[in-house]
């Protein structure tokens, strides 16, 4: 009835040009779940996360970009039936630097997915999201990220199977926005809708063929 989960990772990031965008992180994730008679399981989830970045400069004075992730979350896993099941992540989430305390952040945080098999050859997959992020390692800070995403599936044949996507994202730039608006400069939000299809081809055990098109509009 009882389950222990525990991860740890550790990444050390080096561009060739934009090194400045150079970095190592390092976390550590623990949960505790507990699972009743009714195909449900409830967990407590505890992780923490370093940064260690490259330092900027703001004003013309160089501030260190180092931070630290610390979240507390309640999970809780639904098996509905044989063609449904939900997953929900809610907790609260602290981002703290080690200079420059008006970038940091605290507040609730969580991520919603439901899998949804509608026939026998086509299933839903919907999430939903609120949580900071830092772009794929594109940015020296962190973002707070708010979206959705839905993925319909279709198995055409048992060797075609057509996917789409459509999603939209909400990517606010709190960890710097303050000093943007101390400089003068306007702070910075980005809405990205994504609209995408692609085909999967699967002629031999060994091969897979897979072709698809994206079209992401990002208004800054």
């Amino acid at each position: 009835d009882w389950k222990l989960i525990g991860a740890v990772d550790f990444q050390d990031v080096s561009y060739q040009t934009r090194t400045q965008l150079d970095r190592e992180s390092s976390s550590g994730a623990l949960e505790v779940q507990y699972r009743n008679t009714r195909n449900t399981r409830i967990g407590l989830r505890g992780k923490y996360a370093a940064f260690d970045l490259n330092d900027s400069e703001i004003g013309g004075e160089s501030i260190n970009n180092d931070y630290d992730v610390t979240s507390l979350s309640g999970v809780f896993y639904w098996e509905g039936s044989a063609k449904s099941a939900l997953e929900l992540l809610i907790g609260y989430t602290d981002v703290n630097y080690d200079q420059g305390d008006f970038r940091n952040f605290n507040g609730v945080s969580g991520r919603l997915t439901y899998n949804w098999i509608l026939t026998g050859k086509t299933k839903l997959d919907i999430s939903a999201w609120r949580e900071p992020s830092n772009l794929n390692d594109e940015i020296l800070d962190y973002v707070l990220s708010q979206g959705i995403s839905i993925e319909p599936t279709w198995e055409a044949t048992t060797k075609i199977t057509v996917v789409g996507e459509l999603s939209y994202e909400n990517d606010d730039f709190k960890a710097r926005n303050d000093v943007l608006i101390a400089l003068g400069e306007e702070a910075r939000e980005d809405d990205t809708w994504l609209i995408g299809i692609r085909g999967k081809w699967n002629p031999r055990r060994y091969l897979n063929v897979s072709v698809g098109y994206k079209y992401r509009d990002r208004d800054s």
